[in-house]
């Protein structure tokens, strides 16, 4: 069985179509039993080398694939838009490194996500479609977006996976959103970040970005087992730091699959 489905829709983002790709488990053609979901966003970065940015995937179908205690799931990798990915993963508009009217494209891209993407997997594949067995993930401006859709729809996504959060680009907006949210605090999160994430400057604002997010949610009222803080020692800003994390993310989101 070809583990790997594909599938393209159009997206208000773009005049392209999208590119979404579904690795189903092992067993899903002999079992009909409903499967986890995990979204994935920067999807050329998910699965092979090859295609990554860095020439390093997140490895997914490797991890899952080399621990059969992790329970089953369908994983779906969403791809991003290249050169305007900045614009995607965020629904407020920046300035970085002398670029002016980044963002703002990040309402449209969730929206697709949610009222697209999700509909589509749902009614196609075997999905438990109940929000604590939905997982939403993505690493630095996806990071971005992840935390934005868990506070902007909790009642869809149960379980976050916060990669080498951005958030100190836009600190303003994003902390002002998730301060007025009416977040979900049964949602399950997952947050990562390297201590080499850049220069010097850089990695701290990284660390600092994470643990103002995490202490953002204790304030909201999440409970300090439903979080869980992965503090990695000279991991730097790439894929390889996330493959790395992968296992702890997976296991601590299914804990209750």
């Amino acid at each position: 069985m070809n583990q790997l489905k594909e599938h393209l829709l159009s997206i208000p983002t773009s005049p392209d179509k999208r590119r979404i790709r579904v690795y189903l488990p092992k067993d899903y053609e002999i079992e009909t039993k409903s499967y986890p979901v995990v979204y994935f966003h920067d999807g050329q970065n998910i699965f092979y080398d090859d295609e990554s940015f860095s020439k390093h995937s997140w490895r997914v179908m490797e991890t899952l694939e080399n621990n059969p205690e992790l329970p089953g799931m369908i994983v779906v990798a969403i791809d991003n838009l290249d050169a305007q990915r900045l614009d995607e993963y965020s629904p407020w508009q920046f300035e970085f490194r002398g670029q002016n009217n980044l963002g703002g494209l990040g309402d449209m891209y969730a929206e697709f996500l949610v009222h697209q993407v999700k509909p589509l997997i749902e009614h196609t594949y075997r999905v438990n479609t109940q929000k604590e067995y939905t997982a939403l993930a993505g690493s630095s401006m996806g990071a971005i977006i992840s935390a934005y859709m868990g506070a902007a729809y909790p009642e869809h996504f149960g379980r976050l996976g916060i990669f080498s959060l951005a958030s100190f680009i836009l600190k303003q907006p994003f902390e002002l959103y998730l301060k007025t949210a009416k977040m979900d605090l049964s949602q399950r999160i997952f947050i990562q970040v390297g201590t080499n994430e850049g220069d010097q400057y850089i990695s701290q604002r990284y660390l600092d970005s994470s643990l103002d997010y995490m202490r953002l949610l204790l304030m909201k009222g999440y409970k300090v087992h439903d979080l869980h803080l992965k503090v990695m020692a000279e991991a730097r800003h790439e894929e390889r730091a996330w493959a790395d994390a992968l296992y702890d993310f997976l296991k601590f989101i299914s804990i209750d699959w």
